[in-house]
């Protein structure tokens, strides 16, 4: 028989005691359930971020996984805690915003998880995904249909679109992450740099909200430019990075999650 797969995004940090818990809770109901950490260094209550990697991961998982993610500032206030059916996959967590992403563009169903014989007996107010969402994935896992959690809703939380100014030589763009080798992942994609005529192989400036300026060439791969040198790519989820070739831009430019930044044509 197919072992079920429960996938875990959280902002708990790596190597996280509450991430342990929340495993202890899906193997004690079903010992048989394959649990995947997609990451859980999420910044932390950064919700809109929870959002974009949770949307360019789930598309790799394979159908009927169970998708958990717990980036969760309003824990125990009056958000709802939902679980969702989005074409052939399940996700499980706060009604907050973190599921705009997989929702975006797609026919989705989602219930209200009311039914306490699916949750734990004494539930944190502070800790639902261990109480709550760990109980859920696991009865899904076990083959618990969605209608017997709670009533139906007709609509989630949704954030509103990050938006970029396009000027006639200039974007503004925003950080939406930084990985592990300090790439300064963007919300803006190639066709903004289009529509200022900018094409693969010009060079542009990349200024942050700091006015500092940095030179950088438009390219295809990292290895386009000299090691040590900085570039302006489309990455692997399809947006632009600014990178340096093997080295650490965030640190360089020093640019964080969040801060504004303005590409402009030379």
């Amino acid at each position: 028989m197919k072992r079920p797969t429960i996938a875990i995004l959280t902002d708990f940090g790596e190597g996280s005691i509450y991430v342990a818990q929340m495993k202890g809770v899906i193997l004690s109901i079903n010992k048989d359930a394959l649990i995947v950490e997609i990451t859980n260094s999420i910044e932390h209550h950064n919700v809109r971020q929870a959002s974009f990697l949770l949307s360019k991961t789930a598309e790799y998982f394979p159908p009927d996984t169970i998708f958990i993610a717990v980036v969760d500032p309003g824990v125990g206030g009056n958000r709802k805690n939902i679980v969702l059916k989005v074409n052939d996959r399940i996700f499980v967590g706060p009604d907050n915003g973190i599921f705009t992403g997989v929702t975006s563009g797609k026919n989705y169903e989602c219930w209200e998880i009311e039914n306490e014989k699916y949750i734990g007996k004494n539930v944190s107010k502070t800790f639902h995904g261990r109480d709550v969402y760990s109980y859920v994935a696991a009865y899904i896992s076990k083959g618990v249909k969605l209608n017997e959690f709670g009533k139906k809703i007709d609509s989630i939380t949704l954030l509103e679109p990050e938006e970029v100014n396009v000027g006639e030589s200039f974007i503004k763009a925003s950080v939406l992450f930084v990985d592990s080798f300090g790439n300064i992942v963007l919300n803006a994609s190639e066709d903004h740099l289009k529509k200022i005529g900018i094409k693969l192989g010009d060079y542009v400036i990349i200024s942050s909200s700091e006015e500092k300026v940095h030179p950088a060439k438009f390219v295809s791969t990292y290895s386009d430019v000299d090691v040590g040198q900085l570039a302006l790519l489309v990455n692997s989820f399809g947006t632009l990075e600014i990178s340096i070739n093997q080295g650490n831009a965030s640190e360089k430019l020093g640019m964080k999650t969040g801060d504004e930044v303005t590409i402009t044509q030379i």
